[in-house]
């Protein structure tokens, strides 16, 4: 009862954003329809998922241990969960300003980042500075190595992309259509094909596609990021052979190394030492390590603090349930979490 209170009590403490992303009508309504397809009561796991208590890799675990449910079954519900609610609740998330620290974000924010910027913020993205670039590619290695199946989800998110990134008139078929992100990297792959591709590529195509060669020099380089983060992300870690580990990259940074100024004779320098490029932030050597070596090495699933609350007192117990299910209209999260532990209270 009291790890109950406490955690309702850290739900309530959410930013009202964050309680409106996990506890709008749509998802408390697919929640419902999955508690009754499976008999089971899931409101205190999107609960403890909101406030952070409870990783998602480890939903399966929790509902086989704390409630009982068979390991397969398991398993099935968490991935309807994922599918079916975090994904829907997280995509309701405000977004996370870019002025703001990335690598101090807990990973469910730095998972938030990394699928906001496949899904709807690549122009944004395009046009903000080198530094974001870098801190966002390493959190993206990090949530890739926390996270097995995310590498999945941001290939799927960049190919459904539909930020209109072009003005230019953008023609499929000989009908326009609008110029979004999955809209390029299908015309693309129509010119060229399906296969990992080098830059020599990339010019060709600005000079032949009907709809590449039209753009503006500032569109152009916006597609050609676009298309090497495809690149990037959807070929990797081949997409990074020959490539110095510390340069590793999904999201384009362009480095400009600046020539020394010579003299009139073109003899010497001026100056004593070369200008030299700013060095770029390392890639967690554990993403490179598991990457390279190609091994599927499964990663331990962090154990469930064990839920032992103090021995009830049937009746104060739920008598304050009662009351504290007062305050909360029936069809809320919190008011159905609140009925469930009631009802498993009374069964006790």
């Amino acid at each position: 009862m009291a790890y109950f209170d406490d955690c309702l009590k850290k739900y309530n403490n959410l930013s009202p954003e964050i309680k409106s992303a996990f506890g709008a009508p749509e998802i408390i309504a697919k929640l419902t329809a999955l508690e009754g397809q499976y008999k089971v009561k899931l409101d205190f796991v999107v609960i403890l998922v909101a406030i952070e208590e409870l990783e998602l890799e480890d939903v399966a675990e929790y509902l086989e241990k704390k409630l009982n449910v068979q390991p397969e079954m398991a398993d099935e519900i968490s991935g309807k969960l994922e599918a079916e609610i975090f994904s829907s609740a997280f995509a309701r998330l405000p977004a996370v300003a870019t002025d703001v620290d990335l690598q101090n974000l807990s990973m469910r924010d730095k998972k938030q980042v990394v699928l906001a910027a496949f899904t709807n913020s690549l122009s944004d993205i395009f046009n903000d500075n080198p530094d974001y670039y870098a801190d966002l590619n390493i959190i993206a290695f990090q949530v890739f190595n926390d996270d097995p199946n995310f590498e999945d989800k941001a290939v799927e998110a960049l190919y459904g992309n539909q930020e209109v990134l072009t003005k230019k008139p953008f023609i499929v078929n000989g009908n326009n259509q609008p110029a979004t992100a999955a809209n390029w990297i299908k015309d693309f792959i129509k010119e060229n094909g399906s296969d990992l591709f080098d830059n020599l590529v990339l010019s060709r195509y600005f000079s032949i596609s009907v709809n590449a060669r039209i753009l503006d020099p500032e569109e152009k380089k916006i597609i050609s990021k676009l298309l090497k983060l495809y690149r990037n992300l959807v070929f990797f870690p081949e997409s990074m052979k020959g490539i110095p580990v510390e340069r590793w990259e999904l999201f384009p940074i362009e480095r400009i190394i600046e020539e020394p100024i010579r003299s009139a004779n073109f003899n010497t320098p001026v100056g004593a030492e070369p200008a030299k490029p700013e060095p770029v932030k390392p890639i967690i050597p554990a993403v490179i390590e598991k990457k390279m070596a190609a091994v599927q090495v499964a990663r331990p699933i962090v154990s469930m603090p064990e839920i032992t609350p103090p021995a009830p007192t049937l009746n104060p117990e739920v008598k304050k349930l009662q009351e504290l299910l007062k305050q909360y209209p029936a069809d809320s999260l919190e008011g159905k979490a609140i009925a469930a532990e009631l009802k498993s209270l009374r069964t006790k």
